[in-house]
């Protein structure tokens, strides 16, 4: 998987298209982790990294 510029035809993962959309993101993430969900990767935004997930 490589994240990054959406424009570049060999990313396969782009940011998201607000901070307050990855603020929601991650609020659904924690929710569904408390509720039993597991997760296969991380979970949380990825590091110097601006809204990715």
């Amino acid at each position: 998987m490589k994240i990054g510029d959406p424009l570049d035809e060999s990313t396969t993962l782009g940011p998201l298209s607000s901070k307050d959309a990855l603020d929601t993101l991650s609020k659904q993430v924690d929710e569904a982790v408390k509720n039993g969900a597991k997760l296969h990767l991380g979970g949380k935004a990825v590091a110097r990294r601006r809204q990715f997930l």
